[in-house]
């Protein structure tokens, strides 16, 4: 190709479409392999696939604690590992993740909150139950809170996923 351009023509898509379209296909991913894998092998092994998944997602959540460290992100007090789960969340589940906001609570305590869910938006688009995203979200914020900082811990208060208006997540130290 001559000219020294680029053989894609990639730099033509804004840079704020392409991370968009490549988290999206990203996140779409966990989701497409388990309706592949169900239409496969059925409803039988259906304990054995949530199993697999949540491998999936507790992978992907561990992977936030390299990227904090990789970052220099700070991580000593509970805002800090709501700040650093907040922002590489965002960074793993692209643009459609930044709609919420971190509040401090008495003594080493944050509130993390989100008014909408790529995850849900994706099991929804897929004609997947938005109950079934619960577990995946579950272990990969436990996974992504404990590789931040392990002592710390993160714990469900509300789920998009569970019928409420918005998710909402307590992050505080471990007794």
């Amino acid at each position: 190709m001559g000219g020294g351009g680029t053989m894609s023509g990639i730099e033509k898509i804004p840079a704020e479409m392409r991370w968009m379209i490549a988290t999206r296909a990203a996140n779409d991913l966990p989701f497409a392999y388990s309706l592949a894998f169900k239409k496969v092998v059925g409803e039988m092994y259906e304990h054995e696939l949530s199993n697999a998944m949540n491998e999936i997602w507790a992978a992907a959540g561990s992977e936030q604690g390299v990227l904090a460290k990789a970052f220099g992100l700070p991580v000593h007090s509970a805002k800090s590992v709501a700040d650093a789960f907040s922002t590489l969340s965002v960074l793993f589940m692209g643009p459609e993740m930044d709609n919420g906001g971190i509040k401090v609570k008495k003594g080493d305590t944050a509130v993390l909150t989100l008014e909408s869910c790529p995850m849900v938006n994706r099991a929804r688009a897929m004609g997947i139950d938005e109950k079934t995203v619960f577990p995946s979200c579950r272990t990969y914020t436990d996974a992504a809170v404990a590789s931040i900082n392990p002592a710390y811990r993160i714990s469900f208060a509300k789920g998009i996923c569970t019928g409420d208006t918005q998710c909402e997540w307590k992050v505080e130290k471990k007794s």
